[in-house]
């Protein structure tokens, strides 16, 4: 089965839950589990051919690769990565919260997974890792390449131009609470993704309703017309308001 952005829409309307198989089936993760999704979900965003430069690695697929990584304290030090040794093992868990209700293994006899007694081979991980990934939002682009260091400097440069956000999950979480006029237990039961929508989209409403507030007194002209805020939340690239030349990048980041 060939997962793609596209086929997966109709599943991400309404948070259900994807049939991958007749037997397999894919479910969103709710807020309840943010804490360890948040932990595990590591294991399924790495850049592995930006980042390592080791040709061996490369050819390895996705589901390899963290077989490769598991308890390799070596490779963790040598690209100062931590948590690499336990990749494999937050991946484990990712699968259990994901299939959840049903029966996960790890393939002792071939380092992999097994679903329902369903040996996951590496076309059917890169599906489900993609599944994983739009299912719940997560801030990856599992088709781009983009060098390791680039990305990072890109991440910082943009924290210098908009300030680090200084707000925790629990913020969020009783702001929505505010906003929506519901409790936590409600929160608790939505799947991660609806919640950040609503959170993007509550704020996108509150700031248009205060440009306009100010537009409508005709003492304040904006230079492009006020994006309406049932419009789409998702506008393209998250760097474009950062990426320029790599030396303007080094000075945005340094501060000089």
């Amino acid at each position: 089965m060939l997962i793609t952005n596209e086929s997966l829409y109709s599943y991400l309307l309404y948070s259900d839950p994807v049939k991958y198989s007749d037997n397999l089936t894919v479910y969103p993760i709710t807020m309840d589990k943010i804490l360890e999704f948040s932990m595990y979900k590591q294991s399924i965003i790495v850049r592995k051919n930006s980042t390592f430069t080791s040709k061996q690695i490369i050819k390895m697929s996705y589901l390899q690769f963290l077989y490769h990584c598991h308890g390799n304290v070596e490779l963790a030090q040598e690209y100062n990565m931590p948590l690499l040794p336990l990749y494999y093992s937050f991946a484990f868990q990712l699968l259990k919260l994901a299939f959840k209700e049903q029966d996960v293994k790890v393939n002792i006899e071939k380092g992999g997974f097994l679903i329902n007694d369903k040996e996951v081979d590496d076309d059917m991980f890169d599906d489900i890792r993609r599944i994983i990934i739009l299912q719940n939002g997560v801030d990856f682009d599992i088709d781009e390449f983009i060098h390791y260091d680039t990305e990072q400097e890109l991440k910082r440069a943009e924290e210098h131009v908009s300030g680090k956000d200084n707000a925790t999950l629990e913020d969020y979480i009783d702001s929505l609470c505010v906003a929506l006029g519901v409790n936590e237990e409600y929160v608790k039961t939505l799947t991660i993704r609806k919640f950040w929508r609503y959170v993007k989209r509550i704020s996108k409403r509150d700031i248009f309703q205060i440009m306009k507030s100010a537009e409508s007194t005709g003492m304040v002209k904006f230079n492009e017309p006020l994006s309406y805020w049932m419009t789409e939340l998702d506008t393209g690239d998250k760097y474009k308001n950062v990426k320029t030349d790599s030396e303007t990048i080094k000075k945005m980041v340094s501060g000089n």
